[in-house]
């Protein structure tokens, strides 16, 4: 880690590097300046910059000292942030109306549904004669063309475009890098998926006697056939059928396809498989559903697609801790090749304190042998949102299972009372959260899981004043993936920084570094899971999480 040291003390105005902002942030000039000048002797910079730093604006001020920038994010939200400090953002094909004036007119007609850009049927775009029109096309070409550009990790994982451009590149939310691309390497299909198409069956059913593992090259040929066959199956569309729906589903996969190909080719070493048959919800009742998974082990192959051609790589998030095990180990980066700057919290610790209420270790094992503890543990969240925080405040409570959902709901219910739990359905993810975000009943408590709600999210404001983790997120042992990815040292740091990492994120869903006039809003946190507060959890923290940490 390099010393953090003011390199000017005579600061220019932040709008002379593309920032339209009257003064900066506390250590965001300090940030730039140190990340550009380490791109002197090492080509990667590792940058923890806290919740209210503006992470944003430090790579706007890269990217307008430094020139050709490429910057990568999680999601939409995060992508229209640049676009409002310049950037030419680039969404995926989904995200744009498709331009065919006529296919337009005859989808509305039969099928009810306009078509986006990424159900276009030509092999290539450009051959649409609505093409000089297409949204997406001329959103492509202005952000490659672009001296500043940002799309999200899966566009630069599959654009050769993307790649192919030189300069800075800006890894933002570095935190979730692995995980968002172990994700984007991979390929998966139920047996409905493949009816529909009429392909031919699973291949390898018993692999791993059901439970999945690498593949050896024998097994490698037998998939690659059964590819052949189904892209040959795929391939035999009539020019009637392209313009439907179905056409070009098909066309997707197809591509698909094509991509794991790929993926076989140069994972081939690191590559998993699984087929399996497991229960789900359809339509209203269970049924049994046989489904296969193609996943890599290790994301050194998407990461190194991504940046083999970029000069420097800026990484940023707010938690990271530890680099070597949440990062470069993953991408198998030698510590000569990077420097890593961290900086304090803008905001007083007293301001983001987080409370210490752990009694138990909320793990199977422990509440298998203990089940009451999940009532002990609603009683002692109860009794600090009573205790800690005030009545009109919202909050959430996050943990890592439904199970504990439902538990937890029960007892806070118990202790706080029904009218104080937030009830909002099992719709998915983006639904609850939206459903929480764009109510506005004071006191509540929401309780959802630590996964999806523990990254990107911001509750500013009075959406939600508080956050309670109530599990940490530790991988499934049991799963054939997760037991190869930690059986190699690197998995195995990873993993542990990860969930520890996701403690961080969670608690910094509300703190979000405002102020009300001239003093920070108080927002409060509490860990109430043991496994939160341990050595090893200490360990994996940065050091402005351990800061706010208060035992009561």
């Amino acid at each position: 880690m390099r010393t953090v040291t003011i390199l000017n003390s005579k600061r220019p105005s932040p709008w002379l590097l593309g920032i339209f902002h009257k003064d900066w942030r506390p250590y965001q000039y300090d940030a730039f300046t140190d990340v550009v000048n380490s791109f002197e002797k090492k080509p990667i910079a590792i940058l923890e910059a806290p919740t209210g730093t503006g992470k944003t604006a430090i790579a706007t001020a890269a990217a307008h000292k430094l020139g050709k920038t490429t910057v990568v994010v999680q999601n939409l939200g995060l992508l229209e942030q640049y676009e409002e400090y310049g950037f030419n953002i680039l969404k995926g094909k989904q995200a744009y109306p498709c331009a065919h004036v006529e296919k337009n007119r005859e989808w509305l007609r039969k099928y009810d549904r306009e078509a986006t850009a990424a159900d276009c049927h030509y092999g290539e775009m450009h051959q649409c004669p609505y093409g000089r029109v297409c949204e997406y096309m001329l959103a492509r070409e202005k952000a490659i063309g672009s001296l500043h550009m940002a799309c999200t990790y899966k566009y630069a994982a599959l654009s050769k475009k993307v790649q192919d451009r030189d300069g800075l590149f800006v890894m933002d939310e570095i935190h979730n890098a692995v995980s968002e691309i172990l994700s984007i390497g991979s390929f998966e299909m139920d047996n409905f998926e493949r009816e529909k198409h009429e392909l031919p069956p699973f291949v390898l059913e018993n692999h791993g006697e059901g439970e999945g593992g690498l593949l050896s090259e024998s097994d490698i040929d037998e998939i690659v056939h059964w590819i052949s066959a189904s892209m040959v199956k795929l391939g035999k569309i009539n020019l009637f059928d392209e313009i439907t729906p179905e056409g070009t589903e098909k066309k997707k996969l197809f591509e698909r396809f094509q991509s794991l190909i790929e993926l076989m080719t140069v994972c081939k070493d690191t590559l998993f498989y699984r087929c399996k048959t497991e229960k789900r919800y359809i339509k209203g009742r269970m049924q049994k559903v046989k489904s296969i998974e193609f996943r890599t082990t290790s994301p050194s192959y998407v990461y190194y697609k991504m940046t083999g051609n970029k000069t420097n790589i800026l990484m940023m998030s707010a938690t990271i801790g530890s680099p070597s095990s949440l990062i470069a180990g993953e991408f198998h980066i030698g510590r000569d090749k990077y420097d890593y700057f961290k900086y304090p919290h803008p905001v007083p610790a007293n301001k983001r304190p987080v409370f210490d209420i752990s009694n138990y270790a909320m793990t199977h094992s422990n509440l298998s042998k203990r089940p009451f503890l999940y009532d002990y543990q609603a009683k002692d969240i109860a009794e600090w949102i009573n205790n800690y925080t005030n009545k009109k405040w919202r909050g959430i409570v996050l943990t890592t299972s439904n199970k504990k959902i439902e538990k937890l709901r029960e007892g806070l219910e118990k202790y706080l009372g029904k009218d104080r739990v937030f009830r909002n359905g099992n719709g998915s993810l983006q639904e609850r959260i939206e459903h929480f975000v764009n109510n506005s009943d004071e006191g509540v408590v929401h309780v959802d899981t630590i996964q999806g709600w523990g990254t990107g999210i911001d509750l500013k404001g009075d959406i939600a004043r508080y956050s309670v983790v109530a599990g940490v997120v530790f991988p499934n042992p049991t799963d054939a993936f997760e037991a190869i990815r930690m059986s190699t040292p690197s998995g195995r740091r990873y993993n542990t920084a990860f969930a520890y990492n996701a403690v961080q994120q969670a608690t910094g869903r509300v703190s979000r570094g405002e102020k009300i006039g001239d003093e920070y809003m108080l927002n409060v946190s509490a860990l109430a899971d043991k496994m939160a507060v341990s050595k090893l959890a200490m360990a994996n923290y940065s050091q402005w999480f351990k800061e706010a940490i208060i035992k009561i």
